[in-house]
């Protein structure tokens, strides 16, 4: 099986004064919970993965916020903690789920994207909580990591035969990529960073999926030369 995008649901921080206490990760992913719908009774005790991301290291590093996650949403699951990939770390966490689910270890997983004000990139503190089942919705058709100079060549393949292309762009990634023909384009949140494209997800994912065949989130990380895509295409159709 290939895993849906059940639900998605962002928080961000107001822009807090200067002596405001920080919202660390922890906090996030109990802001995210607080506003993420409960799953159906059927779908079990609880998902099979957790996995929580971020590009940059939490200031109160004693928490162990993954397994903080775990227990909020089950207790029950696999779990740990993505870091280090910058913009990637999100691909990279959609990728290990989807792996999970079609090799038969796990019909669900939750990934929480944290980044903390401060981060770079980010003014605020911002996250991303996302449910991946088997139920009818986007699908993850593919991730992708591509050379910087090949990321045009790469949107381009993706237009679909009928129908719009929507292309999402982070922050820092060229307009030029967008291919020419039958695409739009959505550019995100200038106050985050690694979690951007993933916050215009959350608020938007079920217009889109009424209105374009392919959804493509675009993420470049200069730092590493690297562009990352996730196609996301109702394969319920």
């Amino acid at each position: 099986m290939s895993l849906r995008l059940d639900t998605a649901v962002e928080y961000a921080a107001e822009p807090a004064g200067p002596d405001a206490p920080p919202v660390h990760h922890v906090d996030l992913v109990d802001r995210l919970l607080e506003r993420a719908p409960e799953p159906e009774p059927a779908a079990g005790p609880g998902p099979d993965l957790v996995v929580l991301v971020y590009a940059a290291a939490d200031t109160q590093g004693h928490k162990t916020t993954a397994s903080h996650l775990n227990r909020r949403t089950g207790g029950a699951a696999h779990s740990f903690a993505l870091t280090g990939q910058g913009a990637g770390g999100p691909f990279t966490a959609l990728r290990v789920a989807d792996a999970c689910a079609r090799t038969g270890r796990g019909s669900s997983s939750v990934l929480a994207l944290v980044e903390c004000a401060g981060a770079d990139g980010a003014s605020v503190a911002s996250g991303v909580l996302l449910r991946l089942d088997g139920s009818p919705g986007f699908g993850v058709a593919e991730t992708t990591s591509v050379p910087l100079d090949r990321l045009a060549e790469a949107c381009a393949a993706l237009v679909p035969e009928e129908g719009r292309l929507l292309l999402v762009l982070g922050p820092g990634t060229d307009p030029g990529v967008a291919p020419a023909e039958r695409t739009d384009i959505r550019t995100t949140p200038s106050d985050s960073s690694c979690t951007a494209v993933w916050r215009l997800l959350a608020r938007e994912s079920e217009s889109w999926r009424e209105q374009y065949p392919v959804v493509v989130l675009c993420a470049a990380d200069p730092a590493t030369g690297t562009g990352h895509l996730a196609v996301l295409r109702d394969l319920d159709q």
